[in-house]
């Protein structure tokens, strides 16, 4: 992972809140393999987690996020181009 990718992510990890409300804490929760494509788990803790998908590829972060399950967030990503 490059330092860009790393700064990126670290962003994220501290950032999950919406504006204005206290920082979340999240944590790893392994990962899943999307069209041979390998994305990060990272599961809030809270009473009700919402869950994220993260990649990083080159500069780009994409996080798909949601109250929803692992497996429901990837049938999401396999929609995406």
């Amino acid at each position: 992972m490059s330092g860009e990718q790393r700064s990126l992510r670290c962003r994220f990890r501290t950032s999950f809140a919406p504006e204005g409300e206290p920082t979340r804490s999240v944590e790893d929760d392994g990962e899943s393999t999307i069209n041979g494509v390998t994305w990060e788990r990272l599961l809030e803790d809270d009473d009700q987690p919402d869950r994220a998908l993260v990649r990083v590829d080159g500069g780009a972060l994409t996080i798909v996020r949601g109250t929803v399950s692992y497996e429901e967030l990837e049938d999401f990503v396999r929609l995406l181009r």
